[in-house]
């Protein structure tokens, strides 16, 4: 489990392959969900030691910084428990606020490429990647650690 002010991220089994995979839940039921998985390209990274983290936030929830503090306890266990060397994050290049999120977390961005599927009609086919380093993270451009328990 992470702990942060607001939430307890609770570790959950589903989903892909990975370091990890946590839910958070208030009274109103589930609120996020964050996971950190292997790279699944050869373009992302190396397993053991890279992974991508993701954010999937209930709509009801958005605008309340949710994303972000459950974002920074992962990213603290990336980094500090499984001593990870990089975390990377891809969007659609129009995703203003994943893009946001990303950078309000320290991640830099490293790149813009489309990736080789179908879009929709009106969806970007540009995908950007964001990343930090655990040095980075180290060094300061982290936010406060979280608690593991």
């Amino acid at each position: 489990m992470l702990t942060t002010p607001r939430l307890r991220l609770l570790p959950t089994m589903t989903g892909r392959p990975g370091v990890g995979r946590w839910l958070a839940h208030d009274d109103r039921g589930p609120v996020a969900t964050w996971a950190l998985a292997w790279p699944s390209r050869i373009d992302q990274g190396r397993a053991g030691v890279e992974a991508q983290l993701t954010c999937e936030v209930e709509g009801r929830c958005r605008l309340e910084g949710l994303a972000r503090e459950g974002a920074e306890a992962v990213l603290a266990y990336a980094f500090a428990t499984r001593r990870l060397l990089r975390v990377f994050a891809e969007t659609p290049a129009g995703d203003d606020a994943a893009r946001g999120l990303a950078e309000r977390l320290g991640m830099r961005y490293v790149r813009a490429f489309h990736l080789c599927r179908p879009v929709e009609d009106d969806a970007d086919p540009c995908t950007v990647e964001y990343a930090m380093t655990y040095a980075e993270w180290h060094l300061g451009a982290r936010p406060p650690a979280a608690q593991t328990g």
